[in-house]
């Protein structure tokens, strides 16, 4: 049965989660964490080490514990190339000033091989939200097999919702929506009414549970406090690949959601345009407190997007979070990484190829 009651501040939550522009307030918020190439000549993984690997499962029942994952400890050193590239790419953004920091989590699925870079740096993950909400809903589908149809009434805009600066379609004013159709809109388009008309009928049990059986802490209620690293963000996108969370059926069905995102300023911006690509971005906006005497510095944004680049033989998970004065140069810089990640692994020349780029 699906909550009709719930506590106040979770409907003052739902537009923060919903919202594809957040807004908030951090002191010092542009100091960042060492980066790797500032600490190369510790960070780097020798071959040699035997690596174990990390393994998850499931709690709650009697007899059985599913696996919910199992990936290396170590870093591979056949992604060293990658890594370097990576940070080259970020310390000269970085340079012009109108980057401030960037994390990256890359997996390469075919030999399990991973590589990351300043990923211990926490960004407010925005509309990537909206992913964990979409996992949420299929577990609850699983105990109510008619919740998919279920229809509910969209009266008009939340008007207390800030604005998204990338917009796609929206919820039509006075319509009836199934939840299949209202989740199709908060995926593909990143519709702020629609999430919150979701949020606002999701068992929070089980919201919870999507973040601790994955083995990620239980989900802040507080707007400040709200926050993932790349790596943690790409565990939501592992358990759908891997179809170690969900059933079979509802994984490729989240997939068919995120494939039709149309979003294409981050990950998809220099990729060839017929690459498969299951993805979904979130971005954050908000002021920098200073103190007594400190420079203005303005607003800052946030922009992220992680996804599964389905590439030829070696489809690969990216999670990519990046911080900075200018949106567009955070746009750039997804489509950078992106695009060098994608040309490494497919070992093709982008020259003469036709890309998502405006």
């Amino acid at each position: 049965m699906l909550k009709n009651r719930f506590p106040s501040y979770y409907i003052a939550i739902s537009a923060l989660l919903g919202a594809g522009i957040c807004y908030l307030v951090l002191k010092n918020p542009i100091n960042v964490p060492e980066t790797y190439a500032s600490a190369a000549a510790t960070n780097k993984t020798d071959a040699s080490i035997n690596c174990d690997f990390n393994v998850g499962r499931m709690n709650g029942y009697k007899h059985i514990k599913p696996l919910i994952f199992a990936e290396k400890q170590c870093e591979s050193p056949s992604l060293d190339g990658i890594k370097q590239n990576i940070v080259n790419l970020v310390e000269t953004a970085k340079a012009s000033g109108k980057v401030v920091s960037a994390s990256v989590y890359l997996r390469v699925y075919s030999k399990d091989d991973w590589t990351s870079y300043n990923v211990d740096e926490r960004f407010h993950p925005a509309s990537l939200s909206k992913v964990p909400i979409l996992i949420t809903y299929m577990r609850m589908a699983e105990k109510n097999p008619g919740l998919m149809d279920k229809k509910i009434f969209f009266d008009k805009p939340d008007a207390t919702l800030p604005p998204q600066y990338y917009r796609s379609e929206t919820l039509k004013p006075a319509h009836n929506y199934s939840v299949k159709e209202l989740l199709r809109f908060m995926i593909a388009y990143s519709d702020n009414d629609a999430t919150t008309l979701l949020w606002k009928q999701m068992n929070f049990d089980d919201y919870n549970s999507t973040f601790t059986d994955l083995g990620l802490a239980k989900p802040s209620y507080k707007f400040e406090e709200l926050q993932l690293s790349a790596k943690e963000y790409a565990t939501f996108f592992n358990a759908l690949y891997n179809a170690s969370y969900l059933s079979n059926q509802a994984s490729e069905f989240c997939f068919s959601l995120l494939v039709q995102s149309d979003f294409k300023e981050g990950l998809l911006k220099k990729l060839p345009a017929n690459i498969t690509v299951a993805h979904k971005f979130g971005e954050c906006n908000y002021p920098v407190v200073h103190a007594p005497g400190e420079k203005p510095y303005g607003n800052l944004n946030e922009l992220h997007e992680a996804g599964i680049i389905y590439c030829d033989s070696t489809p690969y998970l990216i999670s990519v979070m990046t911080k900075g004065a200018d949106r567009k140069s955070l746009s750039e810089l997804v489509g950078d990484i992106s695009s060098l990640v994608y040309t490494t692994l497919s070992n093709k020349s982008q020259s003469s190829i036709q890309t998502n780029s405006k």
